[in-house]
């Protein structure tokens, strides 16, 4: 199934973020990601996703890999 909204896009990304005990993950990693079977989802780059949700933000680490970070503390 194809996902052509890029803000549920998002949601999906965030909520892989909510799953993972560091709360970040590598973009195309996340793009990419066997556990999203059967979704397909639109190719994003790291500057589209962090304007479009204040709950995500970005970071570069090395030469090119952008790490999406969840921006909200858990209670």
């Amino acid at each position: 199934m194809s996902i052509a909204d890029a803000n549920l896009a998002i949601l999906i990304f965030e909520s892989a973020l909510l799953a993972t005990p560091e709360a970040k993950g590598a973009l195309r990693l996340l793009l990419n990601n066997p556990a999203f079977f059967p979704f397909q989802l639109p190719f994003m780059t790291g500057h589209f996703v962090s304007p479009c949700s204040d709950r995500v933000k970005i970071k570069k680490f090395g030469l090119g890999d952008l790490y999406l970070l969840l921006n909200v503390t858990l209670q």
